[in-house]
């Protein structure tokens, strides 16, 4: 999910100085597609859900890119993410509950999966809504979440991860 992320910002960041393309708005499709595709994928197989759902999702996807480019359909994209983050949201959400539920000693990692799940929604909403506040403020409140997100990840890899035998 990085990976494809980061592929996306560094061709958003390279394009208009290579190509001289200053309007770089054509990948927010594919990001969406793209972002939709992973996650979905991820907590597919997290929940052990047969492999012909990962095949809808990736159709759905593609069909997403396949409107948008070649029929301009939603003229507004932000739509189509605001669907595909519900849908990730309520999976993510789906399988914090069963692990809760099936969880007979509360693991480490489970702490992780709750503190991320709570911060996506709320940094999304946030963002989302907190179109007219200087964008000062949004990096602040954006910049205060961000060393919650480093040290889940920095716990997920230390506590979880195990590094020697």
């Amino acid at each position: 999910m990085y990976c494809f992320s980061f592929s996306i910002e560094l061709i958003n960041f390279v394009l208009p100085y290579i190509f001289r393309l200053n309007d770089t708005s054509f990948l927010y499709p594919v990001y969406i597609a793209g972002e939709f595709f992973l996650l979905t994928g991820l907590f597919i197989r997290k929940l052990d859900w047969p492999a012909y759902i990962r095949g809808l999702v990736a159709v759905a996807a593609a069909g997403f890119m396949i409107l948008k480019y070649g029929f301009n359909w939603p003229p507004n994209a932000d739509v189509v993410k605001v669907i595909s983050n519900i849908i990730i949201i309520c999976l993510s959400g789906y399988v914090l509950i069963r692990e809760i539920k099936n969880a007979s000693v509360q693991g480490r990692f489970l702490l992780v999966d709750a503190c991320i799940f709570s911060i996506i929604p709320f940094q999304y909403l946030f963002l989302s809504f907190s179109i007219r506040l200087p964008i000062c403020q949004k990096t602040i409140i954006t910049r205060f979440s961000a060393p919650i997100i480093f040290f889940q990840a920095f716990y997920t890899v230390h506590f979880y991860i195990p590094l020697s035998d």
